[in-house]
C-alpha cells in the first residue's frame, strides 16, 4: 500500500471509530458503520492502535443503553 492510499486508509478508520463512538447511534447506523469498519480492517492488514485510541464499538451502548 503506498503512502497515500496507507494516510487514507488511517484516516478512514478513525472517521468510522469516532463514529461508533458516538452515544445517541442507532442500531442500523451501529451495524452498517461495523460492517465498513471490519472491511477497511481487512482491507488494510494488522493496524496499530491509531492516536486516538478510539473505540472500536459503542461500549456505552452494549452495557444497558437503551435500544
Amino acid at each position: 500500500m503506498g503512502s497515500m492510499e496507507a494516510y487514507i486508509h488511517r484516516e478512514y478508520l478513525i472517521i468510522l471509530k469516532r463514529r461508533l463512538a458516538d452515544p445517541n447511534i442507532t442500531d442500523e447506523r451501529l451495524q452498517m458503520l461495523t460492517r465498513l469498519l471490519a472491511l477497511e480492517q481487512a482491507r488494510g492488514g494488522p493496524e496499530k492502535d491509531d492516536a486516538l485510541g478510539a473505540p472500536i464499538h459503542n461500549a456505552q451502548r452494549h452495557s444497558g443503553g437503551h435500544t
